[in-house]
């Protein structure tokens, strides 16, 4: 959303600019915001390199100072527990003082960082050897119950020479004394502060005392060792360390004192003349200051700094970084390093890098733009000249061309302007000529359109003559059919006439050659006989159409036929978009014109389509266009007239509500007319013809042997579609609009064909169409659609709806005739097929009803038994049967002749005829098949049917089969590969095809053994084709059997449907496949 309002902004600002500005002023910009983006990331880069290097600069500096710091601090423990070893293995004695003051005086001369020694003991007395900077030692001893400390001067033999100083001095009350005796194990005492005298320096130095306990097994306490580390030393360490020009490096203890720093300040302050330690918060130090104060401020104290902690903190507008690394060890020791940088302290080569990149970026910007000018000037000049030659061109000078000396793509577009101006002044020329040729041939054809114009009315005139003069004379011997007709004549000349009269008169328009006969015109009067004229054209619509025009309105200078044909067309238009209602004809005088309205109560016309409709051939929309239909000739045609007779037209309209048609007129002064007919002659002579153009309506249809539904709006089409239809025996019923049609339909109305016309006004033939194929398929009602448009387009539309068939007007007698036949006798069809369809699907049920299902077949303990049938394609007539009989099994098997639903319900008969005599228990065959026989004749003859069947019984028990009835061969394979085929010629005779039959029926007695198999069959097997019209045959189906005896019953029949349906292929099946398959088991050999 904010781009396309920044677009929205920008783009009318960009249509102002020059070229020069939009060829230099974004080239620089982008410059500028790649030099702005580059300073910009540098120093970003820069900013995030240094903050990682001060960073890592601060972790690495605190952990340097740690390390250090804890390999010096550690030093005096070690020295320690050198004197604990020397004093457990009785080296020194702790009670000689001598001994000790020689041993002490060793440790500190060597490098092991400790040059200060003490043993205090539990009396009082104390023991300190110290190494001064200048390489000597002295000692500081307190002897025996003087609480005096003596410190004398001690040479290379360890002899005291002369006594430095001497101060009062207790063991017992110092800290680092009772700190060792407290905590009973090696520890640290508090930091002191220290002068000595014998130096006459008269500075104090801060020292860290590491103490220890030396105590007997028992844990008595002999005596406490301790050592002294100037935290002098400790500064100079911090001094050496390059953090950065203006980082420091500070140590603080818990109690937030400051044990050392890398400044030159002193680490106490002397309060009331005595020295006291300094504390961070309070140090000279401004940077150590304002870090402790940050620190405590965020921390609350120094306790809870008990991890490592890297910080960033503003100090007067400045970034620094703060490291804090504790520094502990196992003997009680809890200081803090810190280390604080300045960022500001490594940013000065990236700020000078910076102004460096901003100085190069803006003289590579300064370049560039003088750069881009000179070559924004190199294109514009050109281009100038290009354009001023297009304006002259522009303006018809033809012969002004554009000379470039130079050879890039200007060259070539400078070329190409010249080719260009050749061409256009080529086509102009041409342009010219054709143009007057086009003038001149459409001159051609108003005068041919005038010619043919006054060519059509001559013999429609007289037709129309012929036809009243025929209604006039012969009215009394006419019927009231040909009358009807001889009216339609007439009313469809008149409108041929008035069409082709439009025609010509707008062609004299365009042309201004049409004159007006102007004279003074009474305008009621014209109002009258117009109205009388229009009348009829408001057909079926509930709609009435008020005069209101006074008759004491002053005269009008009109030409009268011109002014009846205004008011035909605005009456017409309003009769055309009204459906109901009322429709008024309103004068008034408005100075010296009178104002006609023509009111409506239609469906309007929008605002934004009141100019349009006033165009030659146009209407209001196409959808309006489609619904009404018309050229758009009327009113284009209409304000033409007024404006030649002086006088205004426009609209006044309301869309859903009407429209008021308003014109004016001019008022004459000359009151001295006359009419060449009288008013009511004419209106006379229009109401003869107009009364009888009601729609004439045919006689009823109930007895037809089929019923027409006619749609048109055109009263003369729906009068010659019926003149056609009555020759024939159809029921005609006629609809003006798709809606009746569609009414009648929904009434009840069941047509055999419908004949529809497309363009129809508010409903088109194709929507007709549509909403019949809703609830009617075009099998159920066939649909014929006429128009006048033959264009493929509209063939496909009407088809694609649902349209069974589309003839273009004018169409035939003959040929309409033909195609209603055509259409009735589809659908006639049709139906047979649809009933010969659900014959077949009933049939193709009963068949199945009567197949005995695979789950249900008898179960016989030495048999198998298996069955299959599919049927035909136009579904015959086969069946068979296998039910329980006593301790056996009965298979009837038959095949009825021809196909279809009769010998599918022949089939049924004969299955249940056949069970319910064989319940009866017939001793002699011959009297079962007789009743059969009789049962099926008497039935086939009540079915006036000519069908008969072949049936053959095979009963089997105990491994004896009998055979009777007439039927396709038994074939039996026996076990060892035997075939017989057993013919049923000589057993039986046809069922159904005459009454006394039963001496024609035998009985065969036949052995089934283990292992034989019998099979039962249909010709739709034996007879069955191949693509090359070959039968499947016996021969190949006993060898089929013969080839699979060793399988099941149900195998041997899966083998034989397989290899017959890869036999057939894709070719049709004609009739039935019927297969029973009896096998009996082979005998199982018992075991040794």
């Amino acid at each position: 959303m904010v781009w396309k309002f920044c677009g929205r902004l920008i783009k009318p600002l960009v249509y102002h600019l020059s070229l020069r500005t939009l060829l230099t002023v974004p080239f620089i910009l982008q410059l500028g915001v790649v030099t702005v983006v580059i300073t910009g990331l540098s120093f970003r880069s820069g900013k995030e390199a240094v903050d990682v290097l001060v960073k890592q600069l601060g972790r690495e500096t605190s952990d340097r100072i740690a390390q250090v710091l804890a390999m010096e601090l550690a030093q005096p423990h070690s020295v320690y527990q050198t004197i604990q070893g020397a004093i457990d293995t009785d080296q020194i004695d702790i009670e000689d003082f001598e001994q000790l003051q020689c041993y002490f005086q060793r440790l500190v001369k060597q490098d092991n960082g400790v040059d200060y020694l003490l043993f205090g003991r539990p009396t009082g007395e104390v023991l300190a050897v110290q190494q001064l900077a200048n390489g000597e030692t002295v000692v500081k001893v307190r002897e025996g119950s003087i609480p005096e400390r003596k410190t004398y001067r001690l040479d290379r033999m360890c002899d005291r020479q002369e006594l430095l100083s001497i101060q009062p001095y207790d063991t017992r009350l110092k800290n680092w004394y009772k700190t060792a005796v407290e905590k009973r194990k090696p520890t640290w005492s508090d930091i002191s502060i220290s002068s000595y005298p014998y130096l006459n320096t008269g500075e104090y130095f801060l020292y860290a005392k590491p103490v220890t306990p030396v105590a007997r097994p028992t844990g008595e306490i002999l005596g406490v060792l301790g050592a002294e580390i100037s935290l002098t030393y400790i500064n100079e360490l911090l001094k050496s360390l390059k953090v950065s020009p203006s980082g420091i490096a500070f140590i603080v203890d818990q109690s937030g004192a400051v044990v050392s720093s890398s400044t030159d300040e002193l680490l106490y302050q002397f309060d009331q003349d005595k020295p006291k330690r300094v504390q961070a918060i309070h140090s000279n130090n401004a940077l150590i200051k304002d870090t402790s104060q940050y620190l405590l401020h965020r921390f609350d104290n120094w306790q809870n700094l008990s991890s490592q902690k890297q910080l960033l903190f503003d100090r007067h507008s400045q970034n620094h970084l703060v490291h804090i690394a504790p520094l502990t060890d196992n003997h009680g020791l809890d200081w803090l390093v810190i280390v604080v940088i300045p960022i500001s302290d490594f940013m000065g080569p990236i700020y000078t890098n910076l102004s460096h990149t901003l100085i190069l970026c803006l003289s590579a910007l300064l370049v560039a733009s003088l750069i881009g000018s000179i070559t924004a000037q190199r294109v514009i000049n050109p281009i100038k000249k290009l354009s001023e030659s297009a304006k002259a061109v522009a303006q018809g000078e033809w012969y002004n061309r554009v000379t470039l000396r130079r050879f890039d793509e200007l060259r070539e577009l400078a070329d190409s302007f010249n080719r260009m101006a050749d061409q256009i002044q080529l086509s102009f020329s041409d342009l010219e000529t054709k143009n007057q040729e086009l003038e001149r041939i459409d001159r051609l054809k108003d005068e041919f359109l005038a010619n043919i114009s006054y060519e059509l009315r001559t013999p429609l005139n007289g037709m129309i003559g012929l036809a009243e003069s025929i209604l006039e004379t012969a009215s009394v011997k006419l019927c009231e059919h040909t009358q009807f007709n001889l009216s339609l004549i007439v009313s469809s000349g008149r409108r041929l006439v008035n069409l082709v009269n439009n025609i010509l008169d707008l062609s004299r328009l365009n042309y201004d050659e049409l004159t007006l006969n102007c004279k003074a015109v009474e305008l009621r009067a014209i109002a009258e006989v117009t109205l009388t004229q229009c009348y009829p054209l408001i057909g079926t619509k509930n709609i009435k159409i008020k005069n209101q025009i006074p008759s004491d309105l002053p005269l009008v200078s009109a030409d009268e036929k011109r002014l009846e044909q205004i008011f035909y067309e605005l009456i017409n238009n309003a009769i055309k978009f009204t459906d109901y209602g009322c429709i008024l004809l309103i004068a008034t005088r408005v100075d010296d014109y009178l104002e006609i309205t023509v009111q409506d109560s239609g469906i309007g016309i929008s605002e934004d389509k009141i100019d349009r409709i006033f165009k030659p051939f146009e209407q209001e929309n196409e959808q309006i266009a489609q619904m009404y239909g018309g050229l758009g000739l009327g009113l284009a045609l209409t304000k033409r007239l007024i404006e030649l007779h002086g006088g205004e037209l426009h609209v006044v309209s309301t869309l859903g509500l009407g429209s008021s048609f308003i014109f004016t007129l001019p008022i004459t002064d000359n009151v001295n007319f006359k009419e060449s007919k009288s008013q009511e002659e004419r209106i006379s002579d229009l109401t003869q013809v107009s009364s009888m153009a009601q729609i004439w309506q045919p006689t009823d249809c109930q007895n037809e042997k089929h019923k027409i539904l006619i749609v048109d709006d055109e009263l003369t089409d729906l009068q010659f579609y019926t003149s056609y239809l009555n020759s024939g025996d159809y029921g005609i019923i006629l609809a003006q609009s798709g809606e009746e049609a569609l009414d009648l339909l929904a009434q009840g109305l069941i047509p055999d064909l419908m004949v529809v016309d497309v363009m129809m006004p508010r409903m088109t033939g194709y929507e007709v169409t549509r909403q019949v194929r809703l609830t009617q398929s075009p099998t159920e009602l066939p649909i014929i659609l006429l128009s006048t448009n033959n264009q493929v387009a509209d063939l496909v539309m009407g088809l694609e709806l649902g349209a069974n068939d589309y003839l273009t007007k004018p169409v035939s007698k003959d040929g309409f005739l033909a195609r209603v036949k055509m259409h009735l006798n589809l659908k006639s069809l049709k139906l047979e097929n649809l009933r010969l369809a659900t014959e077949v699907e009933i049939t193709s049920r009963l068949q199945k009803i009567l197949l005995p299902k695979t789950e249900s077949l008898p179960v016989i303990e030495d048999l198998e038994i298996a069955g299959f049938m599919e049927t035909a394609d136009e579904v015959g007539g086969d069946y068979y049967d296998i039910f329980l009989q006593d301790q056996g099994i009965i298979v009837s098997i038959g095949d009825v002749t021809g196909h279809g639903l009769e010998s599918g319900v022949l089939a049924i008969m004969v299955q249940t005829a056949i069970r319910c005599l064989s319940y009866s228990q017939f001793a002699d065959i011959k009297d079962f098949f007789t009743i059969l026989n009789r049962t099926i004749l008497e039935n086939i003859e009540r079915m006036n049917s000519d069908k008969h069947l072949t049936l053959s019984l095979l009963e089997y028990n105990e491994g004896v089969l009998r055979l009777s009835g007439q039927h396709e061969s038994l074939i039996i394979v026996r076990s060892m590969g035997e075939v017989e085929c057993i013919d049923t010629l000589d057993l039986g005779f046809p069922i159904g095809l005459d009454r006394n039959v039963g001496t024609f029926f035998h009985q065969l007695e036949l052995a089934l053994n283990p292992g034989d198999v019998a099979v039962l069959y249909t010709d739709g097997i034996t007879e069955a084709e191949n693509l090359d019209k070959v039968h499947y045959g016996i021969d190949r189906l006993c060898t089929m059997i013969k080839s699979d005896r060793h399988q099941s019953a149900d195998e041997i029949k899966t083998a034989i449907i397989t290899d017959l349906k890869h036999y057939i292929g894709t070719q049709k099946i004609y009739d039935d496949i019927t297969l029973v398959i009896l096998k009996r088991k082979e005998i199982a050999l018992s075991e040794g």
